[in-house]
């Protein structure tokens, strides 16, 4: 396991009973050579006192001063926060009956910490439940769970968060049933599966939820887990976030042939967000700055080795706000910046350019820092060095405004704040004239691939597909419809695949093998706009009619 600020490494033995507290940064080695065995005697909660040697799941977060293990023994199981390199005397986390407050010592943590446990004989002393696929998030302060406390108000049983920090939830729970999480983005936002309900798995599907908000939880896809019959514990959906939240991979056995046959397949929780800050002046045209979006407040308090912690229990310090104190969380996964311009408010928009963005996890102004952090001229993004990109137009009153897309190809789906520009030779002046969210920007069809062909294969119903890709910058992917009776309609029924742009064949092994079909490839921009048909009664260039011979 790796901390999430890249500097430690705690090595497990294959079993799991023996840990070696590892540095990577800034001097590669082994802290305590000769490792510790987690076979320690921990209770009073969760579990009678005993020993055990093996843990059902264990993280490290944060800057890897403390990992969590959730040690296997006992009717009852608890999550503990375990120090990585203690004051035992082989090395680890100290344990005794004194490490353990009570209810209103606040930051009295010791070195072994019981983090939550099921409310039943032995209860910690926070009155938390067993929670199912703890997660810790980025910062090691709060954790994502399945929280099966049948009395959860008012939403019943589903994912939940918990303040470790604060001994509290900021939500018990946002009902809907919870099974699998994740909590590895730099961002507010968190996602978990369904898991099972009276009818099997059949309901199973991925939320997306802001921690801190109980009203949040959105449905992001149905997985159809299970469908073909799988058995296998691997079978069952496991989401994985992306680093800024705006993904999530799952996998299911929806798209197989037989059971326990999984693939890994993306959804999308939500797009980038767009730039924030943006301002003009005047440097031989306008120019136009601004700064990366963020998916939280929280600052990176792991940034420095000289970072500054609370003098109890090692937590990050806090501002008013209740965030971390620390350098600021811009997003990481964008590629390029687009600049769009019109010379009306709210229409007739115009991409004038994009600039790449760059990162960088070394600074020359600060060798210090060890964290990927957005560059512009080389040195690190901030609201004294913006990014900024030039536009040369002529006098007049122009609009302006920024989306983000990322290497995914996934884009902004609104523009950022919209500046109105009043240019009068070197004389510029400006004004938001719209806060952020303008939708339907950008309304133009792309143009279909041309030249829609087939080869049929040696195997009974199945054709490889082949087109022309269209000259257009701004398609991302191609659609794929399919009909064993008449040319398909555009809708989900008929869509048979989805491919990135570049990509300009398909193999569609599962046609009808007894009758011939058609297909229709369309295309799809960054904006969600798609290709149309000839409305005539004759086929659009993009319609396919192929044969079984």
């Amino acid at each position: 396991m790796i901390s999430a600020d890249g500097r430690k490494l705690l090595v497990s033995s294959y079993d799991e009973s023996w840990v070696f507290p590892s540095t990577i940064y800034p001097s590669p080695g082994i802290v305590v050579p000769d490792g510790y065995s987690i076979d320690r005697k921990l209770g009073l909660y969760g579990t009678t006192p005993a020993a055990y040697a093996i843990a059902h799941d264990r993280y490290y977060a944060g800057d890897g001063t403390w990992y969590f293990i959730m040690p296997i023994g006992g009717a009852n199981r608890a999550w503990w926060r375990l120090k990585n390199v203690g004051s035992a005397s082989d090395g680890g986390a100290l344990y005794n009956n004194s490490d353990f407050p009570v209810k209103d010592s606040a930051y009295d943590f010791g070195e072994a910490w019981p983090v939550n446990c099921d409310s039943g004989a032995n209860p910690d002393p926070f009155g938390s439940t067993y929670w199912s696929h703890f997660v810790p998030d980025r910062w090691g302060r709060m954790a994502l769970f399945s929280n099966s406390n049948t009395n959860v108000p008012p939403r019943g049983y589903g994912p939940g968060t918990w303040d470790i920090q604060k001994n509290m939830y900021p939500v018990y729970s946002y009902g809907g049933g919870a099974q699998h999480h994740d909590w590895h983005g730099f961002t507010d936002w968190v996602v978990s599966s369904r898991g099972p309900s009276t009818n099997g798995y059949i309901n199973d599907r991925i939320y997306v939820a802001k921690y801190d908000d109980i009203n949040s939880q959105n449905t992001v896809c149905h997985t159809y887990t299970r469908s073909n019959g799988g058995t296998n514990y691997n079978s069952l959906v496991r989401p994985g976030q992306s680093p800024d939240g705006t993904k999530v991979s799952w996998q299911s056995e929806f798209l197989s042939n037989a059971a326990n046959a999984t693939e890994v397949f993306w959804a999308v929780c939500y797009y980038p967000y767009p730039p924030t800050n943006l301002e003009v002046s005047y440097s031989n045209g306008v120019k136009i700055s601004w700064l990366p979006p963020k998916y939280t407040e929280r600052g990176w308090p792991y940034a420095k080795t000289n970072y500054q912690k609370e003098s109890k229990g090692g937590w990050p310090v806090l501002d008013i706000n209740g965030n971390e104190i620390g350098e600021p969380l811009f997003a990481r996964e964008i590629k390029r910046y687009h600049i769009w311009r019109s010379a009306n408010f709210g229409f007739g928009w115009q991409e004038i350019g994009s600039l790449e963005a760059e990162y960088s996890s070394f600074y020359s102004e600060d060798v210090s820092m060890l964290m990927l952090h957005p560059v512009f001229g080389g040195v690190k993004v901030s609201s004294s060095n913006k990014i900024s990109y030039m536009d040369s137009v002529a006098d007049g009153v122009w609009y302006y405004a920024l989306t983000s897309e990322e290497h995914s190809g996934l884009e902004s789906d609104e523009l950022s704040e919209i500046l109105q520009v009043t240019v009068n030779g070197s004389d510029i002046v400006s004004q938001v004239t719209a806060a952020k969210g303008q939708k339907n920007f950008w309304k133009n069809i792309p143009a279909n691939p041309s030249n829609v062909t087939y080869t049929l294969q040696t195997t009974p119903g199945q054709y490889l597909i082949i087109w022309t890709e269209p000259q257009d910058s701004k398609i991302r992917y191609y659609n794929i419809y399919y009909s064993n009776i008449s040319s398909p309609a555009c809708d989900p029924q008929h869509r048979i695949a989805s491919v990135s742009k570049g990509i300009s064949k398909y193999l569609d092994w599962l046609a009808d093998k007894d009758n011939g079909g058609y297909y229709k490839v369309t295309s799809v921009d960054r904006y969600g706009n798609e290709g149309v048909y000839s409305q005539s009664g004759l086929p659009p260039p993009n319609l396919l009619s192929v044969s079984k011979t």
